[in-house]
């Protein structure tokens, strides 16, 4: 789902992880989790305007990830489990990857959650790792031609769905200080992290998806209260970069991989 101009394509896919709309192509990626007989293995779908699907089916049987096109390159990347950040390559039915770092600590929310983002203006790729060993979170950043990531903060809580802001250059996204959430903002040449504004919305940890729309500055989510049924109500968020809460739609289904084409 494209949310510049909100628009339904008729695009019938399963469950998918987070999507990415490419810039250059004007298609949109998102990569499938496939079950039995092929339980583990991810086929990449694209996603052009008027709602058709190419699908292409990976080279091997590794689990990836998050799915994103990088403006400075106009490349596409994604996460590799359990620690590898890797390029996407499709050719005419299939899709390969190539390997570009390991991140040192493994990816946290891998199957569901986009803790990754990019710098439109120069590449840089930021991540979010974890180490169980220690309890601890770190936001990275992977600047193109390195050879490997740098702590930029550690976290205390996961910070999910973070987005970089080309306005401002800061990061932001929801931190899961459990039993609170709040929406905060990040300066990535710091660390140095700011509450914003607490978040009351019934999201739901592993289905929560966003968007940053830079043309509108506000930060796009999607919410759901669950019962017994299923999800009671599907609701999109919009905020402002000081945390309040400026426009709310309510939906007919659940929206997940939301991206803004600009």
């Amino acid at each position: 789902m494209l949310l510049s101009q909100p628009q339904r394509l008729q695009a019938n896919i399963d469950y998918t992880t987070p999507g990415t709309f490419n810039n250059s192509d004007r298609c949109y990626y998102t990569l499938q989790p496939t079950f039995n007989p092929d339980f583990g293995k991810f086929i990449l779908n694209r996603i052009d305007r008027s709602g058709g699907v190419k699908t292409f089916f990976p080279a091997d049987g590794q689990a990836y990830s998050s799915v994103i096109f990088n403006p400075a390159n106009k490349k596409l990347y994604c996460l590799m489990s359990p620690n590898g950040l890797c390029e996407l390559v499709t050719g005419d039915s299939s899709y390969s990857v190539k390997w570009v770092v390991n991140t040192a600590h493994e990816m946290t929310g891998f199957y569901n959650s986009a803790d990754i983002t990019i710098n439109p203006a120069n590449g840089d790729i930021y991540l979010q790792t974890g180490n169980s060993d220690l309890n601890k979170l770190y936001l990275k950043k992977f600047e193109l031609g390195s050879s490997s990531t740098t702590i930029v903060a550690t976290l205390a809580h996961p910070f999910d769905e973070m987005k970089f802001n080309r306005n401002n250059n800061r990061l932001y996204g929801l931190e899961y200080a459990y039993p609170d959430i709040n929406f905060v903002r990040i300066d990535p040449a710091s660390g140095k992290m700011d509450i914003l504004s607490p978040v009351h919305e019934p999201i739901m940890d592993g289905f929560l998806s966003a968007a940053l729309d830079p043309v509108s500055n506000t930060y796009i989510y999607s919410a759901s209260f669950p019962n017994a049924n299923g999800y009671e109500a599907q609701l999109l968020y919009r905020r402002d970069m000081s945390g309040n809460v400026v426009h709310v739609d309510t939906t007919a289904t659940f929206y997940q991989g939301l991206d803004v084409e600009y």
